[in-house]
Parts: C-alpha cells; sequence; structure tokens
C-alpha cells in the first residue's frame, strides 16, 4: 500500500478537512477524539486536561473560533469553564472525527503516515578554501 512508503505524505489532514466540510455543509456537529499522550511537547490545551490520555473537541462553527486544520497542527479557540483558551495539536494526534447526530465517524488510523520531516532547502554557505 503506498501509505507506508517514506517519501508520501500523510493523507490524514485532507481527509479530516473533507470530512469536517461534509458535515458542517449537512449541519452535523463534528466532534474530534485527540491523543493527549503523543507529541506532549506540541499539544496547548486547558491545564486541567493536560494528565488525560484524550479529549474529545466540538469543532462546530458555533463552538470553536479560527479553526485552522494544517497539513501538521490543528489550532482553534475555544472556551472552557467560560474561560478563552488557545487549543493546538499534531493532525497525526486526531484518533477519530464523528458527528454527534448521526455517529457516523472515520477513524483516523486507516491513513497510516507521519509527518514528513521537511528538507532544508536554505542554501548551503560557501566553503572557501585557499587556491
Amino acid at each position: 500500500m503506498f501509505f507506508n512508503k517514506p517519501d508520501v505524505p500523510p493523507f490524514t489532514p485532507y481527509a479530516l478537512r473533507a470530512y469536517y466540510e461534509w458535515a458542517v455543509d449537512n449541519s452535523y456537529t463534528p466532534m474530534i477524539q485527540v491523543d493527549l499522550q503523543s507529541n506532549k511537547d506540541e499539544i496547548n490545551v486547558p491545564a486541567k486536561f493536560e494528565n488525560d490520555k484524550e479529549i474529545v473537541f466540538n469543532i462546530s462553527p458555533e463552538a470553536c473560533g479560527n479553526l485552522e486544520i494544517g497539513n501538521e497542527y490543528v489550532d482553534f479557540d475555544a472556551r472552557f469553564g467560560g474561560q478563552a483558551h488557545h487549543i493546538h495539536f499534531p493532525v497525526e494526534n486526531v484518533k477519530l472525527i464523528v458527528c454527534r447526530e448521526c455517529q457516523f465517524g472515520l477513524p483516523m488510523d486507516l491513513f497510516p503516515g507521519k509527518r514528513i520531516k521537511k528538507k532544508d532547502t536554505r542554501p548551503k554557505k560557501p566553503v572557501f578554501s585557499e587556491v
């Protein structure tokens, strides 16, 4: 299967964006289950949830603002207990996206593949030598 090739970028962010768009277009409430144990240094959630194994977020337009599902990270603003928080985590930490109303979900482990570390394309400094 081509997903296991090391040079193929992960498909997960594309599947996540497509499902989200489908859910919102059909007036469903998209919910995502997020693993909080992997990539801990790249996760920003309210402090009271930091030690949980996972969390479920309502990412509908009514529940969160400034949602951005990028190729590497998910970012949005939400309120917890009346307090505003900026939420940030790697796309690869999303385990499932599901609609609250119809319980139709899409597990993200169908799309294996890790983030590909981008190659450093900056020009190398020239090395001078005596002639």
